[in-house]
């Protein structure tokens, strides 16, 4: 579940994400507050993260994003105790989220949790701000990248203008000459 030869890249620009988190935690809060650009669509399946009926609810998470179209699924809870953590150290939810039909990305605890839902995830960061962010840098970014582009399309056709603008000038100037002799 944790070989890195079967992580998933995570789509650069995800505009589809499912959410499983508890709708009261802060982890919530934070990854809704982090996320940015607008027009991104979040669909949360709301569960317990921990306690006794949190495993089976993370996992019917999981299989209620399976008959959804989502981009990336977003695992989120803020960091606890050793025993806060264990839902996300079962084997049954570490292989829902190996199993799951769209990359996982996780941020589950803090930089010094670490539980093992997180290794079976295709990407794990720290907190789940940082998920928001990870998610949002991308689209932040991307008008600059436009930018660059547009820029890079307008010096090709101002050279390329201008080389054609040379070209027909010469050809004018050789039509012109060869109209001259001809008249004498």
């Amino acid at each position: 579940l944790f070989a890195p030869e079967r992580k998933r890249p995570l789509p650069r620009y995800a505009q589809r994400i499912g959410l499983i988190t508890s709708s009261r935690a802060d982890a919530y809060f934070d990854f809704v507050k982090n996320l940015v650009p607008a027009g991104l669509t979040v669909e949360h399946a709301d569960c317990r993260v921990e306690g006794a009926r949190a495993v089976p609810e993370i996992i019917r998470a999981f299989e209620w994003f399976h008959a959804r179209h989502v981009d990336v699924i977003v695992v989120v809870r803020g960091g606890g105790s050793w025993e806060s953590l264990q839902a996300f150290n079962n084997e049954a939810v570490c292989r829902a989220v190996a199993g799951s039909r769209a990359p996982v990305l996780a941020g589950i605890g803090h930089e010094r949790d670490v539980p093992l839902a997180a290794l079976a995830a295709d990407r794990y960061v720290s907190t789940p701000s940082i998920t928001a962010i990870e998610l949002g840098t991308p689209w932040r970014e991307a008008p600059l990248i436009i930018e660059r582009a547009a820029r890079t399309v307008r010096r090709a056709v101002d050279l390329w203008a201008l080389r054609s603008r040379d070209r027909l000038n010469a050809n004018a100037q050789r039509v012109q000459l060869h109209h001259r002799r001809a008249m004498t």
